[in-house]
C-alpha cells in the first residue's frame, strides 16, 4: 500500500519545466512543492523561474505523508526547496534526509518554524490602509467591519488591522477561531452585525477548507469580503488588492540566490514591501451586492491614478484598465 501511495505521488508530479540557460558554473537543483495547482501558484512559479539559470522541477503536494514527499523530492537531489501555499514546511524541512537543504516558503502562514535555521518564510505586507480606504469609497456609510483570526498566530496583525480600521472610523467586530470548524460555526453570527468583512490571513484561516467555508457563508449572508490574497476573487471576494504574484516570485528568487551563494539563512521571516499593486474586482459580486455605479467608477479612477493595475473580472479584453 505504501509503495502504491508513493507511485501515485510520483505519477501526480507535473514537471512544470526545467528552466535553464548556459552558465559557467555547475547548476543547482531547485525543487518547488506546490500546495495547489492554482493560477496564483503558477504565477509564483513563473516569477521564480524567470531569472533563474538553475534547474527547477515542480510538483504538486496532495497531503501525502512527509516520508512520501521527501522520498520523491530526494530523486532530484535538491540544493534548495521552495514551497508554495499552506503545507507542512516545518515537518518536511526537519526530516533527517533533508537536514542540509534550505527552504523558502511562499504564501505560507506557519508559525511553527521556530528556530529552524534552514527555513525562511517570504511574506507580503498586507496593504491594509489601501484596502480599507478603497472599501470606504464603495461603502462610505459603513460603520462596522468584521474579521476572524487565530489569536495564537496573528494577534499582531489583528492589532494592526484594528488600528487602521479605527482611523477610518470603522468599528471592528472580531471572532477568535482555532480551526476551520470554528469558522463554519461562528461566521453566521456576523449576519446583521457588520457591513463588510476583511480576510485576515493566518495558518488557521488560510486553509483551503476554512476559505471555502468562510466564503460560502459570506455569500449566503450577502456580506462583501475584501482580501489581500490574489486568489480570493475566485472564492467570492468583492475585490482583492495585492502585489503581483509573479513579481513576488521574482523577489523570492533573489533571496534564493543569496542563500545558494552563502549557504545560510539570515532570518526566518522576510516581509516584502507592497509594490506593483494589482486590484482585481468581481463584477458579479458588484452586481449581486448592488454597488453604486458612481462610487465604483470613482474607486477605479482613484486606483488607476495611484498607479495600480486594475482588472475587472471576469476578464474581457475591454475590461482591463491600463496604467495612464
Amino acid at each position: 500500500m505504501r509503495q502504491k501511495n508513493i507511485t501515485n505521488l510520483i505519477q501526480a508530479i507535473f514537471v512544470v519545466g526545467l528552466f535553464w540557460a548556459p552558465t559557467s558554473h555547475a547548476r543547482s537543483s531547485i525543487v518547488v512543492i506546490q500546495g495547489s495547482d492554482s493560477h496564483v501558484s503558477r504565477l509564483f512559479l513563473g516569477g521564480i523561474s524567470s531569472h533563474s539559470t538553475e534547474k527547477i522541477t515542480a510538483f504538486r503536494y496532495k497531503e501525502e505523508s512527509v516520508d512520501e514527499v521527501v522520498k520523491s523530492v530526494l530523486e532530484y537531489k535538491p540544493d534548495l526547496i521552495f514551497t508554495i501555499g499552506e503545507l507542512p514546511i516545518d515537518e518536511i524541512s526537519r526530516h533527517k534526509d533533508l537536514a542540509r537543504v534550505h527552504f523558502i516558503g511562499l504564501n505560507n502562514h506557519s508559525k511553527q518554524i521556530g528556530n529552524n535555521s534552514r527555513v525562511v518564510l517570504v511574506e507580503e505586507r498586507m496593504p491594509l490602509i489601501e484596502e480599507i480606504s478603497l472599501l470606504k469609497l464603495l461603502y462610505p456609510q459603513a460603520k462596522t467591519i468584521g474579521t476572524m483570526y487565530d489569536s495564537e498566530l496573528s494577534q499582531e496583525s489583528f492589532n494592526q488591522f484594528v488600528d487602521i480600521a479605527t482611523k477610518q472610523n470603522l468599528k471592528v467586530a472580531s471572532i477568535k477561531v482555532d480551526s476551520h470548524k470554528a469558522i463554519a460555526n461562528y461566521a453566521p453570527f456576523f449576519e446583521g452585525k457588520i457591513d463588510c468583512f476583511y480576510f485576515l490571513p493566518d495558518y488557521t484561516t488560510s486553509s483551503e477548507i476554512a476559505i471555502k467555508e468562510l466564503y460560502k457563508i459570506m455569500k449566503e449572508k450577502n456580506i462583501p469580503v475584501i482580501s489581500g490574497h490574489y486568489s480570493h476573487l475566485e472564492s467570492g471576494a468583492l475585490f482583492t488588492l495585492s502585489s503581483d504574484p509573479y513579481k513576488i516570485g521574482e523577489e523570492a528568487w533573489n533571496i534564493a540566490e543569496d542563500i545558494l551563494k552563502s549557504n545560510a539563512i539570515k532570518q526566518n521571516r522576510i516581509f516584502l514591501s507592497v509594490s506593483n499593486m494589482l486590484l482585481r474586482f468581481s463584477m458579479e459580486r458588484k452586481r449581486l451586492l448592488d454597488i453604486d455605479q458612481k462610487r465604483f467608477q470613482e474607486m477605479v479612477e482613484q486606483t488607476t491614478n495611484r498607479g495600480y493595475r486594475v482588472i475587472l473580472e471576469p476578464i474581457e479584453k475591454e475590461k482591463e484598465i491600463k496604467l495612464k
